[in-house]
Parts: C-alpha cells; sequence; structure tokens
C-alpha cells in the first residue's frame, strides 16, 4: 500500500499530465499525443499538428474523439476564467496575480504576454475537429446503421461550441474547416476560408449544425461512463453536447432582427420539452423566521439548491435528471489519472491537493498500472490564494431581492405574504459563503468547490472539489431560452419564466374547454344587423393557482402558438419546476405584488429611463398604465343570436379579435431583459458566463433602433462592480473602466500578432 498526496502549484498553469492509466479519463492524458502543452505564443499552426494523421482510419475514431475532449479540457478551464473575469461579479484582490489584474482591467496585452491567454488553445480543438471531419466515413454501416454519424455530430457541435467561445473572446476570428498539418499555410492572418464574428458565425455553420441536428437524431454515442479515479462517477449522456442547444445559441448570439430569437426559442424550447430532465427544489434557497421574545432572527438554508446545482450525478437512472447538469468537463482525481480541473478553485482561494492510492500497483515498460489505484482530492479556503472574489456589485444585487414567504391557510391556501426584510437573495450563502479567516470573514466563491454544509450564521464548512465543471446546465438554458422569448416579443412570458416557472399549475394552456384546466376560450360573436361574425379569444378563468394568468393574455398564448411556439413554449409537459426567482427569494404567490409584472417590469422601465436621462410623458404613462393594470384579465363576451346555416351564407368574417390584448412597448422589453440580466447574475454567477452574457445582451440593444445604448449600458454596469452602490443608486456614478468600455473594441482580448 502506498499513498502520496500533490498540492497543486499556485500557478496559472497546472502541470500536465505524464502518466498513463486504465481508465476512459486517461484516454484524454496519452492518446495521438494530444497531452503536449501549447505555449500561449502557437496558434492553430503548429509544426506538431501533423502528428493528428498518424494512424486515423476515419472509421476507428474513439480515440481520436477522446482526444479532441481531452483539450477541450484546456478550452474550457481557460474560458470560464475570460468570461467571469471581466463581468461586474467578480472584483480582485491584494492576492491577485498580475495576469488577473490585467484581464480585469481590460489591458490588451498581445496574446501570449499573459500566461492565461492562449488562442491556440481553441484552435487545437478546432483543427482536431477539422481533422476528424475530414476523413471520418459517415457511410460506414453496420447492419443498416450508419454508425459513426453519432460521434460526427458531437464533433460537428463541439467545433461550433469552440467557434463562439474565440468570437466572444477576440470579436473576430479566422475561420478554418480544413485540417492544418504545417505553419506554412499563413491562414492566421489571411484564411482562404475568411473570418468569423458574432454577426456571420452561423452563416458560416449553418449547412454543418444541419447536418449535425441530422445525425443527432439517429442517436448519441454511448461510451460508458467515466470514472475519475475519486469515486466519482460522470455519466456517459453529461459528456454530450445538446445540438438544438448550441443552434440556439448561434442564433441567440446573432441577434440580428426578431425571426433570428424565434428561431432561438424554437430551439430551447424544443430541446426543454425532449429532454423530459425535471429538477425538483423542494425548498430551493429557503429561509427561515426564528422569533425569541421581541427579537426576530432568520436563517438561511441553501440544501436543496446547493444539491441540485453542484452534486456529481451518480450512475443510476435517476442520476441525470436530477441533476443541474446538461454538458460537463470531467476532472480526473489527480495527475496520474488525467487532467485535473483546478484553476478555478484556486483561484476563488481554494488550496486544491490531490492524493493517489495505490495497493499492489506496479507499472509496466508499457506505462500500464496493474493492481488497485484510486484518488482523492481535498480542497481548503486559504484567503491568500484568493485572486477573485465576490464584487460589491454583486453583494448589493443580493441584498436588494425580496425574500418572500406565503402564509397557507389549513385547507393549503394562500391567504398572505410575508417579506423577510434584510434576507435578500438566498443564493449568495450557497455561491459566495463566509469563511473565517486571520483577515477575518472573507466570502469564498465555492461554485467549483461547494460546501458540505452552511450554518446559519452563514459560514460555510467541509468544501469538496466539484469533479465536473458545467458547459450547459438547466437554468442557463432556461434563461436564455427567456432571453429570446422577451426579445421575440413576449415579455410577459419571459417575466413568467423567472417568477412562475413552467408549471403547468401556473401556465395557460393554448386551448381548453374550461372544465378541467384554464386555457384559451374562443367565442363567435353575431352581428346580425349587419351580417357579420367573428371569433374572440380569451382566457375562460383565473381560478386556482395559475398566477401567470394575471399577466399573461390570450392575445400572446394564441400568437405564440401560431408562431410555432404552442402551449409547451412555457408549460413543457411533465415539468413541475419553480420559477428561476424563486430559487432564491422564496415560493411566488398571486399575494406577492412586489414581484409581479406590473410593479417589477414598470420600476425598471422607469430606472433605466432616469439611468439614460430619457424620463419623458410617454415613460411616464407606459409606468403609470401598468402599474395601474388590474390583477384579473376577465372579459364577458357577448354573443348575437347564432343564424342559421342558410343565413350564414349572407355573413362576412372580420378579423379575429383578443379582448385583453395588451400593446407592447419596447420598453417593456428593454426593461424585462434587465431582469433576465439580474436573475443571470443571481443564478449563474462565478461559473464563467458573466461577460460573454452582457455583451450578447448589450449586442441585442444595439441592434434594435427602440432601445438605449447597450455599449453605454455595458460600460456603466461593469464600470460600478467595486462601488458600495445599490442596483441603480446615484445613476450618473461610473467607475474607472467607463471610458475603456464605452470602446467596444476594448471588450475583447487582441489576437496574436505574427
Amino acid at each position: 500500500m502506498g499513498q502520496g498526496r500533490n498540492p497543486l502549484p499556485l500557478s496559472e498553469n497546472l502541470i500536465p499530465n505524464t502518466m498513463k492509466r486504465k481508465s476512459i479519463i486517461s484516454l484524454f492524458s496519452c492518446l495521438l499525443g494530444f497531452g503536449i502543452t501549447t505555449t500561449s505564443c502557437e496558434d492553430m499552426l503548429t509544426p506538431d499538428m501533423d502528428r493528428y494523421n498518424g494512424g486515423f482510419s476515419g472509421k476507428d475514431t474513439v480515440a481520436f474523439y477522446y482526444g479532441i475532449l481531452s483539450n477541450l479540457q484546456e478550452v474550457a478551464e481557460q474560458n470560464f476564467l475570460l468570461g467571469e473575469i471581466r463581468g461586474e461579479l467578480v472584483d480582485t484582490t491584494m492576492y491577485s496575480s498580475d495576469s488577473i489584474a490585467s484581464i480585469a482591467n481590460f489591458e490588451r496585452l498581445p496574446n501570449g504576454e499573459n500566461t492565461l491567454l492562449n488562442r491556440a488553445a481553441y484552435y487545437k480543438v478546432i483543427n482536431q475537429c477539422n481533422y476528424y471531419l475530414a476523413a471520418c466515413n459517415t457511410g460506414a454501416s453496420k447492419n443498416n446503421v450508419y454508425y459513426m454519424r453519432k460521434e460526427c455530430a458531437q464533433v460537428e457541435l463541439i467545433r461550433a461550441w469552440t467557434y463562439m467561445q474565440l468570437v466572444q473572446n477576440y470579436g473576430e476570428v479566422p475561420f478554418i474547416t480544413q485540417p492544418v498539418d504545417n505553419a506554412d499555410t499563413g491562414w492566421e492572418t489571411n484564411s482562404p476560408e475568411g473570418t468569423v464574428n458574432a454577426s456571420n458565425l452561423l452563416d458560416k455553420l449553418y449547412s454543418h449544425m444541419q447536418t449535425a441536428l441530422a445525425y443527432e437524431k439517429e442517436g448519441r454515442p454511448q461510451y460508458g461512463d467515466l470514472q475519475t479515479g475519486g469515486g466519482v462517477t460522470i455519466p456517459n449522456d453529461l459528456l454530450l453536447f445538446p445540438g438544438k442547444v448550441v443552434m440556439a445559441d448561434l442564433y441567440l448570439l446573432r441577434g440580428r432582427d426578431r425571426n433570428d430569437y424565434i428561431q432561438a426559442a424554437k430551439y430551447y424550447n424544443e430541446y426543454l420539452n425532449e429532454v423530459g430532465k425535471r429538477v425538483s427544489y423542494s425548498d430551493a434557497g429557503a429561509a427561515t423566521e426564528v422569533t425569541s421574545g421581541t427579537q426576530t432572527n432568520y436563517f438561511v438554508q441553501v440544501g436543496s439548491w446547493l444539491n441540485s446545482q453542484f452534486k456529481d450525478a451518480a450512475q443510476t437512472q435517476e442520476g441525470v435528471n436530477n441533476c443541474e447538469a446538461i454538458t460537463v468537463v470531467p476532472s480526473a482525481s489527480n495527475i496520474q489519472f488525467g487532467k485535473v480541473l483546478g484553476q478555478m478553485p484556486q483561484f476563488y482561494g481554494f488550496d486544491v491537493t490531490t492524493s493517489a492510492s495505490t495497493d499492489g500497483s506496479s507499472v509496466n515498460d508499457a506505462g500500464t498500472v496493474t493492481g488497485s489505484v484510486s484518488g482523492s482530492i481535498s480542497t481548503v479556503a486559504n484567503y491568500k490564494n484568493r485572486q477573485l472574489g465576490p464584487s460589491q456589485s454583486y453583494l448589493n444585487l443580493c441584498a436588494a431581492q425580496n425574500y418572500t414567504y406565503p402564509v397557507f391557510s389549513g385547507s393549503n391556501e394562500v391567504v398572505d405574504v410575508k417579506y423577510y426584510k434584510g434576507v435578500g437573495d438566498t443564493r449568495l450563502a450557497a455561491s459566495a459563503p463566509l469563511v473565517t479567516t486571520k483577515e477575518g470573514r472573507l466570502r469564498f466563491i465555492d461554485k467549483f468547490c461547494p460546501a458540505g454544509s452552511v450554518y446559519s450564521t452563514g459560514e460555510a464548512h467541509s468544501f469538496s472539489f466539484r469533479y465536473m465543471k458545467s458547459i450547459y446546465r438547466l437554468s442557463q438554458v432556461m434563461l436564455r431560452y427567456a432571453e429570446a422569448v422577451n426579445r421575440a416579443g413576449y415579455p410577459r412570458y419571459a417575466f413568467a419564466i423567472l417568477r412562475n416557472g413552467l408549471a403547468s399549475s401556473n401556465m395557460p394552456e393554448y386551448q381548453g374547454d374550461g372544465s378541467n384546466y384554464t386555457g384559451v376560450l374562443d367565442s363567435v360573436c353575431y352581428d346580425n344587423v349587419n351580417k357579420k361574425f367573428r371569433t374572440i379569444y380569451y382566457l375562460d378563468s383565473i381560478s386556482g393557482n395559475h398566477q401567470a394568468l394575471n399577466y399573461i393574455s390570450a392575445y400572446e398564448v394564441q400568437k405564440a402558438h401560431s408562431e410555432g411556439l404552442n402551449a409547451t413554449m412555457l408549460y413543457c409537459n411533465g415539468w413541475n419546476n419553480r420559477g428561476l426567482h424563486e430559487l432564491g427569494c422564496g415560493e411566488s404567490s398571486h399575494l406577492d405584488s412586489l414581484y409581479s409584472y406590473r410593479l417589477t417590469v414598470s420600476k425598471r422601465i422607469l430606472e433605466e429611463a432616469q439611468r439614460t436621462n430619457s424620463v419623458d410623458a410617454h415613460v411616464l404613462k407606459v409606468v403609470a398604465d401598468l402599474e395601474n393594470e388590474g390583477k384579473e384579465r376577465l372579459y364577458e363576451v357577448y354573443n348575437g343570436v347564432e343564424p342559421t346555416e342558410e343565413e350564414m351564407a349572407q355573413y362576412t368574417e372580420e378579423e379575429a379579435i383578443f379582448p385583453d390584448a395588451p400593446i407592447t412597448d419596447p420598453l417593456e422589453i428593454n426593461a424585462v431583459e434587465k431582469l433576465i440580466a439580474d436573475e443571470m447574475a443571481l443564478e449563474t454567477a462565478f461559473e464563467g458566463t458573466r461577460f460573454f452574457d452582457l455583451m450578447r445582451i448589450a449586442s441585442h440593444m444595439n441592434n434594435d433602433p427602440a432601445s438605449p445604448s447597450g455599449t453605454e449600458w455595458l460600460a456603466w454596469l461593469v464600470s460600478r462592480r467595486s462601488l458600495n452602490l445599490m442596483p441603480y443608486e446615484s445613476l450618473t456614478v461610473t467607475g474607472p473602466l467607463y471610458p475603456t468600455l464605452l470602446s467596444p473594441a476594448n471588450w475583447y482580448l487582441r489576437n496574436p500578432e505574427y
């Protein structure tokens, strides 16, 4: 029996894999020479690229495919950093390295002068994909099954996702779909296929994505589950990219017009309905009121939310379905088993120590280990290792939220609602809990090292290493779905995703007879004098718990259905999940007036108008109309006498009407978009997507003449990250980065210079 412990170095480049093990993850470190380190000054055209050709038949490609996943590990961890450091949710500390500070301050150093910048890593993945796709025999069949197509679809999706990350980081980059095996092509600056950016990436990838989606319909590859070496199993399904989500992301990234948002919403909608995932948050992030004498305290419990967010799906039938993760990159338990994804935990302030245990093991000349081998990772909070912490902007956003608690009667009906003063969003206690250190109580971001428990004092204990890092997770997809739905012209539907969720008990159906569920009904109104008739659509009832009927109209439901966003657009058959805002702010009820469409959206419209100094009569009217909007949206339909069949031949049909049709003002769409951005911050903070989300939303605003400047909004928001200001407090105050961020060119990293 032997044991060894290896604390990962406090550096920005982790130890490369050097040993081989008989596990699937071990393939990630040794196959086809893919484990070699690429320096930051290299790019996709390096002399090592000719090694990709060796022994690749185009038929037996599993090893090659795992080589692609190996280098995807490098890309993903780097991408997490770049997507978070530049946002407003994290801030540097006195222990931040020059590399971290440089990126956080938007210093556009040339690629290669910052150890965290490595465009070559992205192109290494892309070039591997190009080799695969050029040689893969999608016509190979066995028993009339084209067995290579499932794997081919995944490679197409990985390449598309990687190009999206390049575009989000560098703005415009060379587009290459042909394999490169030498450094003399000159394609770094003059690719024969041109360049790609957010505006044309979908066009360039469209035919490839259609192929991937068609192949994906034939099934998904099954390679078995991954063993990390640390006793954690990662199911095969979590290693795969969902084609419809990637396609939706491409449409949303482009955001050229309303059709792009409709298409994005359709793809997200289809995925959410087909995947059948269901996450049950029994109490989400819950707060409990405890009164002793005249003293009232609130204790936060985040166990349910923590478990759903961070647990590694077990190798069980229920494992994937009860896990938030959709697509992950895996981490090995130590470098002897493969790549250890310890960089993000380190920057967030954790000492990451790996250990290996062997029982009668030996390594033969071929590098194969015999005997029993296991490993584990321990994590300890260390304030001297804390280069990034939650920003003041994030803390104040959490504090600005109202935590609600519905009061139930004996018959389980909501009869009142309480607002827990000072609790804010409870997800703070799970995402950045307090830890007592020699420097005092500090908040440590533990999204990659979740706490085993968070006490009522807000302090966390027993941090554990997470062996998978999510590229996609369920709530993230829902938030992007809401983003697309809102920009498609349905802000009330989008708000329902935040407030009420996709539960059938909260949402109206497209059709119904009024007997079993609330839905959109139609009635024919006859004008017997003028010989005319028309159909009138209406919502039949607001009974029960159908909360969204307080603000969603029959017009919206019907129009969405006519555009292919049918009843399941927000209903999602079989789901019973919570509204995303409920996950940290308590259960919604019809008596909660503070987080209601009419008050929340009208308040944000006014705040945004004040921020942009554009308060005028129109803004004030829209705000007043929303504030005064009735809670019930019911209309009685009066019919004339139904004519006989013979008489109907003389009647003419008029256009159908919706008595409750609201006039959606662009101000509402802009306001709901900001609320979605807030919810993205509260739900997916510190997970590596924040700055990408902000850039995308800012671009949507810039593409819409009815929206204020997205550039100015992003500059205003990010520059205030260190200021102790509540959201929309002291609107004219900006931070030192504001002038820099007013130039969108500064949002992007510099491409390598040749």
